[in-house]
């Protein structure tokens, strides 16, 4: 069975994607310069800026009709929680807790989220959104892969794989939209 969406509720969610973006901007950007090892501090600040970047460009993407508020679209919504606790952990000085809570809790999620977003677009009403969600998505796919990489660099010992382990039970639910019933 085919599920359709409205513009509405794809504009919605592309709202919160550029909303949390933007909050993964700010809390990238704070942590790395908390970061004690400055290649890790080099990495979590590219990155910061490419979320900078894609939540420009996504919120760039929301409808500019009469009737629809741009802004009120805009919230990191069950995103927030996750997010909060990765930037006090990152500011509590805890390196290994920021950096995998964002690459093995978060990102995840986020990739999951963006790519069922791009499936919700239209071939050709949304063209536009879907070429910058599909740049996002390589981005979030490198990040990925260079995460992961970077992980098992600072995961050498028992007790650091057994934190990085038990990160995605640790973080609050994230998602972008509640799922629908077929």
């Amino acid at each position: 069975m085919t599920i359709w969406y409205s513009g509405d509720e794809v504009a919605i969610d592309v709202g919160r994607l550029s909303a949390v973006a933007s909050r993964l901007h700010s809390v990238l950007g704070s942590g790395a310069l908390r970061c004690e090892d400055p290649s890790l501090t080099v990495l979590v600040d590219e990155w910061s800026l490419y979320f900078a970047e894609h939540a420009m460009a996504l919120f760039d993407r929301l409808p500019l009709r009469a009737g629809f508020d741009r802004a009120s679209v805009v919230h990191v919504g069950a995103y927030g929680p996750a997010l909060a606790l990765i930037d006090q952990r990152s500011q509590e000085g805890e390196e290994l807790f920021f950096f995998a809570g964002f690459v093995t809790g978060v990102l995840p999620v986020l990739r999951r989220d963006a790519a069922a977003l791009a499936q919700r677009t239209g071939d050709i009403a949304e063209k536009s959104l879907r070429r910058s969600l599909a740049f996002f998505a390589l981005d979030l796919e490198a990040m990925a892969v260079t995460g992961a990489d970077r992980l098992s660099q600072l995961t050498t010992d028992a007790g650091s794989r057994a934190l990085v382990n038990s990160l995605p039970s640790t973080l609050p639910e994230i998602t972008l939209r509640a799922r629908r019933l077929a």
